[in-house]
């Protein structure tokens, strides 16, 4: 006589091999056919540039031109200008900054969700060449906050500061009749441990042609002490 466990498994063999069959044939019934080959890719055309800029589609149909909608609080130029009036109109900005400064940078400072509809608070950065360190300046609600000497800020070039290094540069004895004409351009450097300008302010400079990716001319501008530290032509 069977055992019951003998006579379940001789039933149970037969009965998963009917299942099996059946969702194999289930899962066949649902596949898609596949097409003979695939659909055409439609290719998108722009204009050229005697159509004007910027180019367009060609072909397009139904265009509606969308006003630009300016946010509330988004920073623009005319706010960081603001914002920036509002820092030099403070003694104590005007104090931290010195004689010589740059400005940098603005920025909104992020808020928790726990300050929602706080007025809202902006960064403005500059560094300061007299006292040769950053300059941070919170606001918020057109109204100075805070000022604070940043000495482990590592901040970008400024534009003004780009534009004074070039002006120094452009005046500088090996330069100033060789470079007429150039084009300048200047990127913030770290000199080496020992080198001249060392924790200063300064701006690697070069002087090429319009057009040219090459420069021709080259020099180093502290910043800090107004000089350039060395310049030269390029080999």
């Amino acid at each position: 006589m069977l055992s019951r466990l003998t006579y379940i498994r001789a039933w149970a063999a037969p009965l998963l091999v009917l299942v099996s069959i059946n969702l194999t044939a289930c899962k066949r019934e649902r596949q898609q056919a596949l097409p003979e080959r695939p659909p055409a890719v439609t290719p998108l055309q722009f204009t050229g540039p005697d159509s004007g800029w910027p180019p367009h589609a060609l072909g397009r149909t139904d265009v509606r031109d969308v006003p630009l909608t300016q946010l509330p609080d988004q920073l623009t130029d005319s706010l960081a200008a603001r914002l920036r009036q509002v820092s030099l109109a403070d003694s104590r900005v005007r104090a931290a900054l010195g004689q010589r400064f740059a400005y940098i940078s603005v920025d909104r400072v992020e808020v928790s969700k726990d300050a929602a509809g706080a007025p809202q608070a902006f960064r403005v950065l500059f560094f300061s060449h007299t006292n040769n360190v950053p300059v941070e300046v919170l606001i918020r609600d057109l109204t100075v906050q805070q000022v604070e000497r940043r000495p482990n800020y590592d901040l970008p070039e400024g534009r003004e500061e780009v534009e004074a290094a070039i002006t120094l540069a452009r005046r500088h004895a090996t330069l100033r009749t060789a470079v007429a004409g150039l084009m300048g351009s200047a990127i913030l450097v770290y000199p080496d441990s020992g080198a001249a300008g060392r924790g200063h302010r300064v701006l690697h400079v070069t002087f090429a042609r319009e057009g040219e990716d090459v420069p021709r001319y080259w020099a180093y501008v502290d910043l800090t002490d107004q000089k350039v530290l060395r310049a030269g032509k390029e080999p």
